[in-house]
């Protein structure tokens, strides 16, 4: 029997997290183990939904992130290899048929499997202009055997610096669903008789615009704010509070306390959408291809995104929604104000994009696209 060995850098229910559940259970006919460095949320649904998965968590997993630039970090993250070495071999895991990179910030993990497929499934966009992104794009096309990209816009990347590797990039999107049974009443925290927008993603203002999103909302006219709330639905990474703090100073400076609602992280996220009109999903950063738009158009919610990444693959402009030129407050104050406006739109938009997403990003959809690339990739190995 195969043995497949996942490697994963978070341990919450963002978007790479909900698609690694998709994605190992596609793998049910095989011995499966999962790398993890800490406990979060997506542990519990995994004990559930893949009850064989063999969940080991590591603290000391090498990963490759910002706050290992400094030399105290630099110090950590060369330990970090040195032990992991010493563990996989204590552990056994050293030589699984398969191990699978899920996202680049382990791709430190690829040089200690020689005898294994590696395949390394990218949800993020480094661009190649930065030394370090040009360096771990490098890598990944250098060593695994094969690279999935969640959009075209991540495979594009890639293949400016893979040269006659390129053949190794697969896009296949993803694709989600929701067991409607589980779906509970909506969150009392929000308004009914409003109409209501929501940014639901990790308190990030430099990547995930919540800064440009409340100077959007100031700039609207008092009788449209008046119709409208604004939630802001998402935590802050362990050791960033502080971003939530700068968040809170900029709704109390713009004076936006009536109009902007924080509300923390729920696994329960299927009931904030049952409640929610329209989602907005101001990026600052290239987004590779939001999971929160593919809920969104799920639950027949219109999107205002940015034109950025992968975004622009999933809403096509004037009919699911609109896109932004990024960094454009007076633009996406302009669509905001837009369903404000025209409330009616918002049904039509909303079935418009459950109609692309029914075409294109359901969960079957990318089984099906996902377990053919398996199939075809055994069969070129002799598996």
């Amino acid at each position: 029997m195969k043995e497949i060995l996942f490697i994963h850098p978070s341990a919450d229910m963002y978007g790479s997290d909900k698609i690694l559940i998709n994605i190992i259970k596609n793998y049910n006919n095989s011995n499966n183990t999962l790398l993890i460095p800490r406990n979060g949320p997506l542990i519990e649904t995994l004990q559930k939904e893949c009850p064989q998965l063999r969940i080991i968590i590591y603290p000391q997993l090498p990963l490759i992130a910002k706050k290992n630039l400094k030399l105290k970090g630099i110090i950590k993250f060369v330990y970090s290899l040195f032990l992991f070495k010493r563990f996989l071999k204590k552990n056994r895991l050293n030589s699984p048929t398969i191990v699978y990179l899920n996202t680049l910030a382990v791709t430190p993990s690829l040089f200690y499997f020689k005898n294994s497929i590696k395949l390394v499934h990218v949800h993020e966009i480094l661009k190649n202009n930065n030394v370090l992104h040009r360096f771990i794009n490098y890598l990944a096309i250098q060593y695994s055997n094969h690279i999935i990209c969640v959009s075209n816009a991540v495979a594009n990347n890639l293949k400016q610096i893979a040269s006659s590797k390129a053949y190794k990039i697969t896009t296949i999107y993803n694709g989600i669903s929701f067991n409607k049974e589980n779906i509970s009443i909506p969150s009392s925290r929000i308004k009914s008789k409003s109409i209501n927008f929501a940014l639901i993603g990790r308190i990030k203002p430099a990547q995930k615009g919540q800064i440009l999103l409340l100077e959007a909302i100031s700039l609207l006219k008092q009788e449209y704010l008046e119709k409208a709330r604004f939630y802001l639905i998402g935590g802050t990474v362990q050791g960033q509070e502080y971003m939530l703090d700068e968040v809170i100073e900029e709704i109390k400076k713009k004076n936006l306390e009536q109009y902007v609602q924080i509300i923390p992280f729920t696994k329960d996220i299927e009931s904030i959408y049952q409640h929610i009109d329209v989602s907005i999903v101001p990026s600052l950063v290239d987004d590779s291809f939001p999971t929160t738009i593919l809920e969104s158009m799920y639950f027949k919610k219109p999107i205002i995104g940015t034109y950025i990444g992968g975004i622009p693959e999933i809403i096509e402009s004037g009919k699911n929604g609109f896109t932004f030129t990024p960094n454009n407050a007076p633009e996406l104050s302009k669509h905001i104000a837009f369903f404000i406006q025209h409330p009616e739109k918002i049904g039509i938009m909303g079935k418009a994009g459950q109609d692309i997403f029914n075409e294109k990003f359901t969960l079957e959809i990318f089984n099906k696209n996902y377990t053919h690339f398996i199939s075809n990739l055994f069969k070129s190995q002799s598996i």
